[in-house]
């Protein structure tokens, strides 16, 4: 496939997506979540999950940021992200493939009342890698997920270091999925099989016969984990999983000055959303305690961290 046709293709995935969901109901504006039993297994169906995961993600990027900073963020979606940022009182300019994402994002930016230390958004629907933007004008380049979606990492980066000004940083929360192993899919499986056996998971899974079915059911997981069919071919977008952790590494060492690296998570995205009770309150305590446990498992070396985050200086 010829690089003009994935770019179309990435687009479209993107553009599908976020059609759906708002037809759906979705709100991307992480100060009006709401309740949306839609996300049937998605940290949108409900306020806190949204809480526990992108606004713990942004609170940790913001304090890597300068004040009053100009930034870009790159693959912004329908905006959620960039606009937070403005309305902490920076210049921001949010850019993604997605016609329908940008579409959205400028539908809810005009609705936006929170405007006390409000800094600016502008947002563009276009190809990084082709945009001309002022070198040397930017403090913050943010890739939020969205960085190992580059095939051709080593210009995307060289772009960005064109762009960033003197000392200036890239920021980036993503994922290396292929470091997912099956043990982690094991741990991921008994969860959602325990939860279903007590009717508390949002789909009833019927327990494996045999270690044979017991196999498969788990290497379905480390799929999904992986966001990959049973050929192994993407499910998000064509250009997804183009670098993983070693790529990803080496491409920003060789051009940035490391500041800071710590893992984030492994798969709690995958399973919180999916619990279900009588009362939202069980949910939410036993999110947050399936969140402890993973960040226990990861730090006793039994479970691998698969999300990041990564701050480099020019």
């Amino acid at each position: 496939m010829v690089k003009k046709d994935k770019i179309k293709f990435e687009a479209q995935a993107f553009d599908s997506q976020i059609i759906e969901r708002m037809e759906n109901g979705h709100i991307p504006d992480l100060r009006h979540p709401h309740r949306n039993e839609w996300f049937f297994n998605n940290v949108w169906r409900d306020p806190k999950f949204v809480e526990m995961s992108f606004g713990e993600n942004l609170e940790y990027l913001m304090q890597f940021i300068h004040p009053n900073s100009k930034i870009l963020e790159v693959g912004c979606g329908p905006g959620h992200m960039s606009l937070e940022l403005a309305r902490n009182g920076h210049n921001v300019i949010g850019m993604d493939l997605s016609k329908k994402c940008i579409d959205i994002a400028k539908k809810v930016v005009s609705a936006n009342t929170y405007t006390d230390n409000y800094g600016s958004l502008e947002y563009l629907n276009c190809d990084f890698l082709d945009i001309d933007l002022e070198n040397n004008s930017f403090n913050s380049i943010i890739f939020f997920g969205a960085l190992s979606h580059f095939p051709n990492i080593d210009r995307a980066l060289e772009k960005v270091h064109k762009l960033l000004k003197p000392k200036g940083r890239i920021l980036i929360w993503d994922t290396c999925v292929e470091r997912y192993k099956q043990e982690d899919a094991s741990l991921l499986y008994f969860s959602k099989m325990l939860l279903s056996f007590c009717g508390n998971y949002y789909e009833t899974k019927e327990l494996p016969e045999n270690d044979n079915q017991l196999n498969k059911q788990i290497n379905e997981v480390l799929n999904e984990l992986k966001y990959i069919d049973g050929e192994g071919e993407n499910l998000q977008s064509p250009n997804d999983n183009s670098q993983n952790y070693k790529s990803m590494m080496k491409a920003l060492k060789e051009r940035f000055n490391k500041q800071h690296f710590s893992w984030e998570s492994s798969f709690y995205r995958n399973i919180i959303a999916g619990i279900r009770f009588d009362d939202p309150k069980k949910e939410h305590a036993l999110a947050r305690f399936i969140r402890q446990m993973e960040i226990f498992f990861i730090n006793k070396g039994r479970l691998n961290p698969a999300f990041f985050y990564y701050v480099r200086e020019k």
